[in-house]
């Protein structure tokens, strides 16, 4: 039983650190938008409810920016941890690059959607797109 709550304890701390890492690796000096916190309210209990699990668990990782209405957003849980497995999203020939299988997401009105989608449903624009690629690059 001991060892059953050790691992459960070293497992949380290393997802912690690495949602730590993962967002000092993603600090672009200060030029990132900063998210309302109704909004980021809004999105976590969305994602909360969407994933069935506590709003306190959620957080939003990263904040891309919100573009007439659709918010772009990296989410963090502790009760999930992504595969370590590099993703790239390639949207309109531009590249998006993750170092996990957690890579962001479109809100929009209560609704997750893929980037990909947003896209495709006319919620973002290319330049839009370009926009989020730099903010995710430095």
């Amino acid at each position: 039983m001991k060892l059953v709550a050790k691992l459960l304890t070293l497992s949380l701390v290393i997802v912690l650190a690495s949602v730590i890492l993962v967002a000092c690796g993603r600090n672009n000096g200060g030029n990132a938008p900063v998210i309302d916190t109704s909004l980021e309210l809004q999105i976590r209990q969305s994602f909360a409810d969407k994933h069935s699990v506590s709003v306190e668990t959620v957080s939003v990782e990263v904040y891309f920016g919100t573009y007439e209405g659709t918010s772009v957003v990296l989410m963090a849980s502790t009760e999930f941890i992504p595969g370590d497995i590099v993703t790239t999203v390639t949207i309109s020939e531009i590249n998006f690059v993750f170092p996990t299988a957690n890579v962001f997401i479109a809100w929009r009105e209560g609704s997750f959607y893929s980037v990909q989608q947003a896209y495709d449903n006319d919620f973002l624009t290319r330049s839009q797109l370009q926009t989020i690629r730099n903010i995710h690059q430095n």
